[in-house]
């Protein structure tokens, strides 16, 4: 098994364990909002795997304030092989947000952040069907040397791109008021569970 995949597998068992059972609970009334139920058919794949990825990286538990990936690492860092320690202490930042693809090959695409216009380069599984000029919500990690775009990714239709973009800028306004010299990458972070209101309402037909 490889490093990456071992580590999440690990992450994922830690972070749904009972001990947790509140925090599941409460995360998933935040990322949905109402929208999806816990206890209601189970979540599809895609609304599974991108709840969980905000779950483990973004969401701060009620009860100690941190991350459940800042928890892994405080509480079963020290038991890690040195590759997967490495690699959890990368996963300490990563980086969720609204992407343009600028540029595509066979196993990496270019990136450019929409609001702050960073670009980097960023490993993709082969054949993942992305085109230069696309636009995508997806999370970067790093791997080793390397930067990688997050499986969990949701591509934005052409038709509902500008008000996708209004959307947003009107969520980071209020953001903003909150938050004194705020930046999007903040946004991102610490609203994550807003801007996933905004794309279920989309998708749900609640928006338009």
């Amino acid at each position: 098994m490889d490093t990456e995949l071992g580590l999440r597998e690990k992450l994922l068992t830690f972070a749904t364990s009972t001990r947790y059972d509140d925090e599941v609970a409460r995360a998933f009334e935040m990322f949905w909002g109402g929208r999806r139920q816990l206890t209601g058919p189970r979540l599809n794949e895609a609304d599974s795997a991108r709840f969980l990825e905000w779950y483990i990286f973004d969401y701060k538990t009620a009860r100690y304030g941190k991350r459940l990936v800042e928890l892994y690492q405080e509480f079963r860092g020290y038991t890690l092989p040195d590759a997967e320690r490495s690699l959890l202490r990368q996963w300490q930042t990563t980086r969720f947000g609204l992407y343009e693809i600028t540029g595509v090959w066979t196993t990496q695409v270019g990136v450019r952040d929409f609001f702050e216009k960073e670009t980097v380069t960023v490993l993709v599984d082969q054949g993942s069907g992305l085109s230069q000029g696309g636009l995508l919500f997806g999370r970067i990690l790093n791997v080793g040397p390397s930067l990688k775009l997050s499986g969990t990714i949701l591509r934005i239709p052409v038709g509902i791109r500008d008000t996708v973009v209004q959307h947003l800028r009107d969520l980071f306004e209020q953001y903003a008021r909150e938050h004194p010299n705020a930046r999007w990458s903040g946004f991102f972070h610490d609203w994550a569970h807003r801007v996933n209101h905004l794309l279920t309402d989309i998708h749900d037909g609640r928006c338009t």
